[in-house]
Formats: structure tokens, sequence, C-alpha cells
């Protein structure tokens, strides 16, 4: 299989036209993918905020993320959030090639450290069968360590 790499598209979008063929699935696919981005920005603003939170509650983020405002949300979060997002923007010229690359990165890297995490709970706890869910969750550790890498320069172009 060769693939040519695109400025136009990009390399999801190559591999599945060409598995696809430009049928129904291609386009199934496409909208998928949309939807599951669409779901991962909304997990970011619902989640990020109570992150940030819980981290200055416990000293490791500054208190002000801690305060409610008026409508019962971490406000600064969501406008640190905000402002990071339109920075990006501009930064990458809001070309979406570039700026997926950037979330899949992100994406794994999350992925990594909490697989990675869950190892060392699974260590300090031992609980029942705690080895079998360490060792999977070090399964999980290693299998998203290396995507992060694997992104090619041209794609970030």
């Amino acid at each position: 299989m060769l693939l040519l790499v695109s400025r136009k598209q990009s390399s999801l979008s190559l591999v599945a036209q060409f598995l696809a063929r430009a049928t129904s699935l291609y386009f199934t696919l496409r909208v998928t993918t949309t939807l599951i981005l669409i779901l991962a920005a909304n997990t970011s603003y619902a989640d990020f905020p109570r992150l940030a939170s819980l981290l200055a509650r416990d000293r490791f983020a500054p208190i002000q993320f801690m305060h409610r405002g008026d409508r019962l949300v971490f406000s600064n979060g969501i406008a640190l959030l905000t402002v990071t997002a339109i920075a990006l923007l501009i930064a990458f010229d809001a070309r979406e090639l570039r700026l997926i690359s950037l979330y899949a990165v992100g994406v794994f890297l999350s992925f990594t450290l909490s697989q990675t995490g869950m190892v060392w709970h699974w260590r300090r706890h031992r609980e029942r069968s705690w080895r079998r869910r360490a060792a999977m969750n070090a399964l999980g550790a290693t299998a998203t360590m290396g995507c992060p890498c694997g992104f090619h320069r041209s794609e970030v172009s």
C-alpha cells in the first residue's frame, strides 16, 4: 500500500479513502471521526476545570482554579482552556492538519500517563489480582507510549 502525503488531507483520511474507495463507508468514517473530535473537545471543557480545581486543592496548581464562578462552574479553568485554544489556533494558522497531529500527540500522551498512573496505583494498593491488573495497564502504557513519536514531520508541516 503506497500513500502519498497530502497537505490537504490527513493521513487517516487517506488510509480510509484507500480502504473504502469513496463509498458510503468512507463518509461514515469521516463523520465518525468528526463526532469523536467534537466529543473530545467537549470532554476537555467539562473535565479540565474540575481537574485543575482538584490540583489546586492539593496545592499543585494556583488556588484561583478552586473558585467557582456565578454559574457554579470553575470559570478560571474554562478561561485558561479557551485562551490556550485560541493561542494554538493562532500559532498553527488554524490549519486542521497541523492541529490534529498535535491533538493526537496529546491524546496518546494522556493515555500513556493514565495507564502508567494505574500501574503505580496497583503496585501501591496490592488488592486482589493486582498483578494481572498492573500487567494490563503496563501493556496499555507500552502500547500508547510510542504513538506520539510515530508522527512524521510531513504531517505537521
